[in-house]
């Protein structure tokens, strides 16, 4: 059992890394960019943009896949409570560094999910991004 709880926590940590760092935090950068610097919006190309797009797309789904491996219910990411006061290992979860991963995780997870929405809201259609699997897929496995 002691196994399992450190192999969790480190996948924890490890999908925090993953959401903000590398190829995921230079995406969530470019699509931070477009969608909320007026200043600089502009120098964001239309490919880096959809690149990032579907980048994002595909780390949300790797954290998907991490959820299910340790049985966590991934409606758990709304927030850090939600997370900590429903998760099937509560009881694990009440020390500092718990909530700290917890927050940490929602937090980047609503995050990339927000601006995901937006981005493909705003500019998908208008830029003819052929989107409609990976967001159907989406859509399906955010509940």
């Amino acid at each position: 059992m002691q196994l399992r709880k450190r192999e969790r926590a480190r996948a924890l940590s490890d999908l925090h890394e993953h959401l903000t760092t590398g190829e995921t935090a230079h995406a969530r950068d470019t699509l931070g960019t477009l969608l909320y610097s007026k200043q600089y919006q502009r120098k964001v190309k239309r490919l880096d943009a959809i690149s990032s797009y579907f980048r994002l797309i595909w780390a949300v789904q790797h954290a998907r896949n991490v959820f299910d491996r340790y049985k966590l219910d991934w409606s758990l990411r709304v927030s850090p409570d939600t997370f900590l006061a429903r998760s099937r290992f509560r009881r694990r979860w009440r020390t500092k560094q718990a909530r700290e991963i917890a927050n940490a995780l929602t937090w980047n997870l609503r995050e990339i999910e927000e601006n995901l929405n937006r981005f493909h809201y705003e500019y998908s259609e208008h830029w003819a991004v052929e989107d409609d699997d990976a967001w159907q897929e989406l859509l399906i496995n955010s509940r």
